[in-house]
Order: C-alpha cells, then structure tokens, then sequence
C-alpha cells in the first residue's frame, strides 16, 4: 500500500504529471520521529539534496 502512495507521487506519468494525494493521505500512518517530518527517518528519497528538495518541497513537509 505504501509503494502504491509513493510511486505516483515522485514518478511522473505519461504526461508529465505526478500524484501526491494519496500518500499525503496516508503520511499520518507512516512512521517518523516524533515532530520531525516524514522524510527524516520513514521516508528515504535518495538522493536527498537540494535539488530534489527544491522539486518536491511537499515531501518535507510531511
């Protein structure tokens, strides 16, 4: 289920679009350290730099 959330989200489709909804949906679910966000420990994107920062500033939010 999670795989299913995260690929859409970071991969685009056949017309340049990605999804993000549905693991915005289930980030509540997903394990992290307490007050930090997602990506700090339960989401690994990699490499994590500044520029994928910069292309998803979504996923730090989390």
């Amino acid at each position: 289920m999670a795989a299913s959330a995260t690929f859409p989200a970071f991969e685009q489709d056949q017309y340049g679009n990605t999804e993000d909804r549905y693991l915005r949906e289930l980030a509540p679910r997903l394990y992290r350290r307490p007050g930090r966000p997602i990506t700090s420990y339960g989401l690994k994107v990699h490499p994590w730099n500044e520029t994928t920062g910069a292309a998803y500033p979504w996923a730090a939010a989390l």
